[in-house]
């Protein structure tokens, strides 16, 4: 009991402690150490794998990372589109003319209009953008581990 003190079951991050998928590779590692499968070295193999992992975390975090600064620059945005609104409303309640009326409404749905299209291009690009970092680290990761499972059999069939 003492071992789980403090221990909550329903946060995640206290959950995600159990699952941490690095301790998983140590754990295999030492076991898979002293076995060859069709002659690679399991420890080899293993240490591949987790070089895999490492990229897949990597990626990961940077699509995590680029989620959160999304939704931080949405929840501005939204702010801003707040006090805009509120400014509008005044600005046509100060309007003396009404025949002046509908001429800023229509002024005001365009500039609103073409800030939302503006906003929604800046969003799309932060996601293309996260997207490619990921790919680039998943690919590079592929390559290396092309080559070293390439090495890997040259080391074991002599060649």
């Amino acid at each position: 009991m003492s071992k789980q003190q403090g221990f909550n079951p329903f946060d995640p991050a206290e959950m995600m402690k159990l699952f941490d998928p690095m301790q998983v590779m140590n754990q295999l590692q030492r076991n898979m150490e002293r076995y060859t499968v069709g002659g690679f070295q399991l420890a080899d193999l293993m240490q591949n794998q987790r070089k895999n992992l490492e990229a897949l975390m990597e990626a990961n975090r940077i699509l995590f990372t680029s989620t959160q600064q999304l939704l931080q620059r949405q929840n501005e945005l939204l702010n801003q589109a707040g006090q805009e609104a509120a400014a509008a409303a005044s600005a046509l309640a100060a309007g003396s003319d009404l025949k002046e009326l509908p001429q800023r409404q229509v002024q005001m749905l365009t500039e609103h209009y073409n800030r939302s299209v503006t906003t929604l291009q800046e969003a799309t690009d932060m996601i293309i953008r996260a997207q490619q970092q990921a790919m680039q680290v998943l690919d590079q990761r592929w390559q290396e581990h092309i080559q070293e499972l390439q090495r890997l059999q040259k080391t074991t069939t002599g060649s």
